[in-house]
């Protein structure tokens, strides 16, 4: 993916990611999308210094912990730990 979006190895720009992934239209993947689109916003708003609100932060970590329970489809299982 890192190729395909013009990506080195140990860099990933939010914009590009948010792009590859909104385009994304299976509905099984709709969790990835929304976190995606709430680190995209987050970024933004942070490299303009501009404060997250509470409900901002809310939902950027609601999104990425809905990733935990809604693998996508042909993920591996969780390492149990």
């Amino acid at each position: 993916m890192q190729r395909a979006i013009g990506g080195t190895p140990d860099v990933l720009e939010v914009g590009p990611l948010f792009a590859a992934v909104k385009a994304l239209t299976d509905r099984s993947r709709r969790p990835l999308r929304d976190a995606a689109y709430h680190l995209w916003r987050a970024r933004n708003k942070l490299a303009h210094l501009r404060a997250l609100t509470a409900g901002e932060q809310r939902d950027l970590v609601t999104a990425f912990a809905g990733l935990s329970r809604h693998p996508s489809p042909g993920a591996a299982p969780p390492d149990p730990g």
